[in-house]
């Protein structure tokens, strides 16, 4: 009779466990990229003054968010062949999370630019600072400030949303965890080690952006 947990698997599938919590991270880390490469060009859409562009942007944001990111995997891994365009699982993955992830990121950069007073851009200007001069020095710093603990929560949402990944096959820890978990029935053993390494991963991405937020942004927080 299987035993419902067996201490050993994560020490007999170590390698396989690895190298699924590495693919993790790596797809992780484009799938960030890609969304902040999404989210800034859907802000810069949605703030434009022409009516086409923000109506683009605005739609962007609003279509995105109110829908599930595997609608978007799903999509482009098996949609797109009907029309002679084809991506890699990995590939797939990336650009599904990113542009969802970008939809999210374009709001947390609109909030961050509306908390920047008027006033402050009107004295850059009156300075005789070029607007994007007023943009890295004056208004940037303080945008930081404020979006960085949403952009931190919405870079551990898109690590952790890799999970949805496996169902195109693409070798990260979840997809890893069901194989091994088909090949020795261990279900309840291989997804609690899965449970575990998700949890030490989001505490330490938790624990370096608290860090960065505390050295960086400390004395503007009021913070030593």
């Amino acid at each position: 009779m299987t035993s419902l947990f067996d201490p050993g698997l994560f020490w007999r599938y170590r390698s396989v466990i690895v190298a699924g919590a590495a693919t993790t991270l790596l797809l992780g880390a484009c799938s960030v990229a890609a969304s902040f490469v999404f989210g800034l060009a859907g802000w810069l859409l949605k703030a434009s003054k022409l009516r086409a562009c923000a109506w683009a942007g605005g739609a962007y944001v609003e279509a995105l968010r109110n829908t599930p990111d595997l609608l978007y995997i799903y999509g482009l891994y098996f949609g797109l062949v009907t029309v002679g365009v084809t991506f890699s699982a990995f590939t797939s993955a990336v650009l599904a999370l990113g542009i969802q992830g970008g939809a999210y990121i374009a709001e947390i950069i609109r909030g961050a630019f509306t908390a920047v007073s008027n006033e402050q851009r009107v004295a850059a200007r009156a300075l005789g600072l070029k607007p994007w001069k007023s943009l890295a020095y004056v208004e940037l710093p303080q945008m930081l400030r404020v979006a960085f603990p949403a952009l931190g929560n919405q870079v551990i949402s898109t690590l952790l949303g890799t999970a949805l990944a496996s169902v195109i096959a693409v070798p990260e820890l979840t997809y890893q965890s069901q194989i091994i978990g088909d090949s020795t029935y261990q279900y309840f053993s291989v997804f609690s080690v899965d449970a575990v390494i998700y949890l030490v991963l989001v505490q330490a991405l938790t624990r370096l952006f608290h860090l960065i937020d505390h050295l960086w942004f400390g004395p503007w927080r009021g913070t030593v």
